[in-house]
Parts: structure tokens; C-alpha cells; sequence
């Protein structure tokens, strides 16, 4: 973990929860500061659009498919 400068940490409580854009001098990047929770809670919305996406597009497998997929990955970690 790195620890922020003074300005940047009242950046973040000024913010009240929303992102803080953020400049790093010889970078040529901005970057954002983001509470942990809502970072986990954008990634698990993405894979469920993502997930959706794959359904609309018909990249489904059979649940006999995927059952048996996972069977052989199983068996082949035990017998290993």
C-alpha cells in the first residue's frame, strides 16, 4: 500500500465517495482513486454485462458440457 500526500487525502474526503482524478507528475496517465468497495462492486457488475453479452451473442455451453469439463479438471487434479 502506498500512502498519499496530504493534498491528495484531503482530495479524497473532499470527494464524499466519488472518484479523484489524479495527475503523476512524468507520467503521461491519469489515474483515479476509488473506494475499494465500489471498485469490487464495478468489476462484478462488468462480468454480469459481460456475462449478458455472451448470452445475447450465443456463446453458451450445455450444462452437460460444462458438468463434464468440470468432472475432468477434478479428476485430473486428484489423480495429478
Amino acid at each position: 500500500m502506498v500512502r498519499v500526500s496530504d493534498e491528495v487525502a484531503e482530495a479524497v474526503r473532499a470527494a464524499n465517495g466519488q472518484p479523484v482524478d489524479i495527475e503523476v507528475p512524468g507520467v503521461d496517465r491519469h489515474y483515479l482513486i476509488v473506494d475499494a468497495e465500489q471498485h469490487k462492486a464495478n468489476l462484478e457488475r462488468l462480468a454480469i454485462m459481460e456475462g449478458l453479452a455472451d448470452l445475447a451473442a450465443g456463446r453458451t455451453h450445455s450444462v452437460e458440457d460444462v458438468s463434464a469439463e468440470i468432472q475432468s479438471m477434478l479428476k485430473e487434479r486428484l489423480e495429478g
